[in-house]
């Protein structure tokens, strides 16, 4: 098929698009469909980013990898030492409540890193440099694919229902303290975010009262168990603080499928006459490349994974302080059996 743009006669400014076929001989066709590949053997994922690295690392060589991946290291070690000192001036600048959380966090640092990857997000260095908001309509990053979804309630309606969910969460927390042993993990772990300067806390419901006179709103700290683990979980949904929050993209999280068609390409890209499989950007065509001639066979079917998990996540990343006052951890203590606010 092919697409072409044909002006609208007497509108210059309309343009019209003719769609056409090409006509090929049995020979030609024979001829085009060899230089394709089944799309059983090309990755199902958009992401086309992993593939190219997989592509370059066949394409470099064991030796070759190693020698690249060094090489950015020290570039980024070196531009880290020059940074050093507009790292400091840009981390006195930010909120004190901020300064605790990302003071490890090289933000210049990772802004070039993002230039340099071709990551175009504007707001994102600002967000790190002054918290992420909770309530709101959150401004695109460009990165994901675009939905818009405003907020169900404003913020001034979230204020007004402060005062309900203040005498809900009481029994909500309560709940959670049936299971004695669970909620004691809840607490240790939150007075230890505490010690680290993460959160700031216990507070007096009348303290919170004078603090933020405009109205707060809590949210439940509850436990999951994960195997010999108790995994505390923020509920930010049950008073309605998530509802307050509109966004403008959908994340689309990789399933296992990604993960076996990008091993199955890893396996298969390697061509009968020592070649390599490499999709376009697009994703829609492929163009070959040489494999490097240190690699065996062998060596590129023992395949090996492992799983990376970010540690403590997202409470590696500081929040707005203009959303302190919908940021409250209603947490149960095992000591004073009743909901500590934090």
């Amino acid at each position: 098929m092919r697409f072409q743009h044909i002006q609208q006669k007497g509108c210059p400014d309309a343009m019209k698009t003719a769609v056409y076929g090409v006509f090929r001989t049995p020979q030609e066709f024979l001829s085009e469909a060899t230089g394709l590949r089944h799309p059983f053997n090309l990755p199902v994922s958009d992401d086309t980013d992993n593939i190219e690295t997989i592509a370059k690392v066949l394409q470099l060589g064991k030796l070759g990898t190693m020698k690249f991946r060094l090489q950015q290291v020290q570039k980024y070690r070196t531009l880290a030492s020059e940074l050093e000192s507009q790292e400091k001036l840009l981390h006195e600048s930010m909120h004190p409540d901020l300064q605790t959380v990302m003071r490890p966090k090289r933000i210049l640092l990772f802004q070039r890193m993002m230039e340099d990857a071709g990551i175009a997000d504007s707001n994102l260095c600002d967000e790190l440099r002054c918290g992420f908001r909770l309530t709101g309509q959150l401004e695109p990053s460009g990165q994901f694919k675009p939905r818009f979804k405003p907020a169900e309630l404003s913020v001034e309606e979230l204020k007004r229902s402060s005062k309900w969910a203040r005498h809900a969460v009481a029994g909500s927390c309560k709940r959670v303290g049936e299971d004695k042993d669970v909620a004691a993990a809840v607490w240790e772990e939150t007075i230890a975010q505490r010690d680290a300067g993460w959160i700031k806390g216990p507070f007096l419901a009348a303290e919170l009262d004078e603090k933020f006179p405009g109205g707060w709103v809590p949210s439940k700290r509850f436990g999951v168990v994960q195997g010999a683990k108790v995994r505390a979980v923020d509920d930010f949904s049950e008073f309605l603080v998530n509802a307050a929050c509109g966004t403008g993209e959908q994340i689309v999280l990789q399933g296992l499928d990604d993960v076996a068609s990008a091993a199955k390409y890893m396996l298969s890209a390697p061509g009968e006459d020592g070649n390599i499989w490499v999709p376009s950007v697009e994703g829609c065509h492929v163009c070959r490349g040489q494999i490097d001639a240190g690699w065996q066979r062998s060596e590129l079917g023992d395949l090996q994974g492992r799983a990376l998990d970010l540690k403590r996540a997202y409470k590696q990343l500081a929040r707005s302080p203009e959303d302190d006052w919908c940021s409250i951890l209603a947490v149960w203590s095992p000591e004073k059996r009743g909901d500590a606010l934090l």
